[in-house]
């Protein structure tokens, strides 16, 4: 069997694993994070497909292709397999966005670590609920400028701290006098290396508006 035949055939047999670790990178913050994690997701996820699909059928083609010989791969397995890891890899989205397994770890005194370390996810995995905007205040102690706005975007890559706001008011501080010196319907911020920012968040009714 040449290389090229080997890698197609781990591809298509890992394919579950590697549409499953793609739904968690989407929707969790595994996204900014390095391939090496991503293969170790695809591998997790696949190995556990089949051992439920094995489980259920008695027999998986993709065990005996690794431990017996002259075994052919069975592809109504495999697309079987894929609807197994893509539920399974909804349920592993809800787990971890929810953080019930840190409660859990935490709940029986198995660990103190609570969800991630990252103070930027913590701080707007606040701003998803549910019927309420998110506004934001920020001050720029250099320029003592002032924006206000509704939050629209911001980044989940570990790498960047961008945000975007739409329906800003800016505000230039001068002393005891504040003036409104524009009004922009959106300002996109870079973060990076930017020492003398404070954010101000607040989460507020949604009315019906936008």
């Amino acid at each position: 069997m040449g290389i090229s035949e080997l890698t197609s055939t781990l591809m298509f047999l890992f394919l579950p694993g590697i549409i499953g670790a793609f739904i968690l990178g989407l929707f969790t913050s595994s996204t900014r994070r390095e391939w090496k994690y991503f293969y170790l997701q695809a591998y997790f996820i696949a190995m556990i497909s089949y051992l439920i699909y094995w489980i259920f059928q008695k027999q998986s083609s993709f065990y005996d292709y690794f431990f017996l010989k002259d075994t052919s791969l069975n592809p109504f397995e495999i697309a079987i397999v894929t609807l197994i890891a893509i539920v399974l890899s909804i349920i592993l989205v809800f787990i971890i966005e929810k953080n019930y397994f840190y409660e859990f770890v935490v709940c029986i005194g198995l660990s103190s670590y609570y969800g991630s370390n990252d103070i930027w996810d913590e701080l707007f995995e606040l701003t998803n609920e549910k019927d309420k905007i998110t506004w934001i205040v920020i001050r720029d102690g250099e320029t003592n400028k002032e924006y206000e706005g509704q939050l629209l975007l911001y980044s989940n890559r570990q790498d960047k701290k961008e945000i975007t706001l739409k329906h800003v008011i800016i505000r230039q501080h001068n002393g005891d006098l504040v003036k409104i010196v524009a009004e922009k319907e959106y300002v996109y911020f870079n973060l990076e290396n930017k020492d003398n920012l404070i954010l101000e968040i607040q989460n507020l009714e949604n009315s019906g508006g936008s």
